[in-house]
């Protein structure tokens, strides 16, 4: 597994921002399971793998709308 940098993390209301969410919906995302985040003392990261992930699947929802 690679080693986690700043380069491949979101702090958690950079993350909401880019997935077009509030922060209480990412929160709420990480408490169901939809979002896997990094947990760092203390801190709440999402990687950029999820947010693209995220981003993809709201892209895919509004073309099948």
């Amino acid at each position: 597994m690679p080693g986690i940098t700043i380069d491949n993390v979101y702090e958690t209301a950079e993350a909401a921002q880019l997935i077009g969410i509030g922060y209480a919906t990412l929160y709420r995302w990480i408490k169901a399971g939809k979002l896997t985040p990094i947990r760092i003392a203390g801190r709440t990261l999402i990687p950029k793998s999820e947010v693209e992930r995220l981003k993809q699947e709201q892209k895919n929802q509004t073309a099948e709308a």
